[in-house]
């Protein structure tokens, strides 16, 4: 096979000598004209010496607004009006007042300040002798049944830290402080008071019934014993004392006289000269007639005991607790009155259950049957529970803070006042 010689062709990727010295020549040339360009320019040259480049590009100038010779310049700044001259102001005293929030000192100058309206009371209730008395925030309200009438009375400065006990005689409203701060005491005529009936923020005994309190000594368990002593609403004493040994407290004030005591896990009334026992157990509820004390110390299973104050009978209720589903919260959950959960004819007692969680709800509970009915939409626990003197009617406040009422012997539940119905009411009690 003949193969073609090649060695004297110049391959056309591979440029010849002549054309690298061509291109070499051309570069050095551009190079030098550019750099001969720099330096006139540099120099301050004309433009007939300057080297006009291959290409040219027009150039844009920035667009321009005309400045409108009439505008405010930017970097000027409006000018203050001239302050008014302060002894144009007129004198000091026709300068409006500055008001402040009211304390305990101005209430008890001023007193409360009282409004009454007219109500309309559901038929059911119209002509009970009633007369209803709430906590309405750091206020107090009175619904008289009677008269279809709601006062509430006002008490700007009145401390917040009230207790959640209210005590309401025939023409005062006694508010205790959780603090031991004396109390206040308002009439119905507006005058507000001061009076010490509980030191130290121990609980208020009040002598139901009277304007009279049993008042603790300022320490707890002094050793020796101690005394109590009665006083008035003015907190001047009496001259009456009960004797105390110092492993006892008192709990509640006896509605037949002296004060309720428990010691090792018994409950005894007291009074000037004697003592005598009462039961074991829980004490649920008190009051003249009946004492229910729910005993789970002397018997295997806990058990409901109905005790007639008057003849010592005492009788198991037959309500089944277990079924009950919950546990009765004793009397002394609350700082109220007692005997506010018991009708009048210690047949119903409006109880405060604990449910699971912690929550509480309040029960209806005949004595007599063992049959139980909660209070739906009710508030639960004697502060805010009060019958009617006939036993058929048990009044408790909604969550929204109304009055309402429940029929013991039809099932019904009504508002109290069928229109411009009280909100807001948190405590309720009736005038003794």
């Amino acid at each position: 096979m003949l193969e073609a010689d090649t060695s004297d062709v110049e391959s056309p990727d591979e440029p010849s000598d002549g054309q690298s010295r061509t291109v070499a020549i051309a570069a050095g040339v551009g190079l030098v004209a550019l750099l001969l360009g720099w330096v006139v320019g540099r120099a301050g040259g004309s433009d007939e010496t300057a080297t006009e480049p291959a290409t040219t590009a027009e150039a844009t100038s920035p667009p321009t607004t005309e400045q409108d010779d009439a505008a405010t310049p930017i970097d000027t700044i409006a000018p203050l009006d001239e302050p008014e001259p302060l002894d144009e102001r007129g004198p000091l005293e026709s300068w409006p007042p500055v008001s402040r929030q009211q304390n305990a000192t101005d209430l008890v100058e001023n007193g409360a300040a009282i409004s009454t309206r007219d109500v309309e009371i559901d038929e059911r209730l119209v002509g009970y002798d009633l007369r209803l008395v709430a906590l309405a925030g750091i206020d107090v309200a009175e619904l008289d049944l009677g008269s279809g009438t709601v006062s509430d009375y006002v008490l700007d400065g009145l401390p917040r830290n009230l207790s959640s006990a209210l005590i309401a005689g025939d023409d005062w409203i006694v508010l205790p402080m959780y603090d031991g701060r004396d109390a206040y005491v308002v009439f119905d005529d507006g005058t507000v008071d001061r009076s010490r009936l509980a030191p130290d923020g121990h609980q208020t005994l009040y002598v139901e019934g009277t304007d009279r309190f049993w008042r603790p000594p300022s320490s707890y368990f002094p050793s020796g014993g101690f005394e109590l002593e009665e006083v008035g609403l003015d907190g001047e004493p009496t001259g009456r004392t009960i004797l105390l040994p110092s492993n006892v407290w008192p709990a509640f004030v006896d509605p037949r006289g002296g004060v309720i005591v428990q010691s090792s896990g018994r409950w005894f009334t007291v009074d000037e000269v004697d003592s005598a026992a009462l039961g074991v157990g829980e004490l649920i509820a008190l009051d003249a007639n009946t004492l229910v004390l729910n005993d789970c110390v002397t018997l295997d299973d806990c058990g409901l005991w109905r005790v007639d104050r008057e003849t010592g009978t005492t009788t198991r209720a037959p309500i089944d607790l277990e079924r009950l589903g919950t546990r009765l919260l004793p009397a002394a959950w609350w700082t109220g009155d007692p005997g506010a959960g018991l009708s009048p004819d210690g047949r119903w007692l409006a109880a405060t259950v604990e449910r699971d969680g912690g929550a509480v709800d309040a029960v209806l509970v005949d004595l007599l049957t063992g049959a139980s009915t909660d209070l739906e939409g009710g508030r639960p626990g004697p502060p805010a529970l009060v019958w009617t003197d006939d036993s058929r009617f048990v009044i408790s406040l909604t969550p929204m803070g109304s009055p309402t009422a429940y029929d013991v012997e039809t099932g019904e539940t009504f508002p109290v006042v069928t229109d411009d119905q009280p909100v807001g009411w948190n405590t309720l009690t009736a005038r003794s």
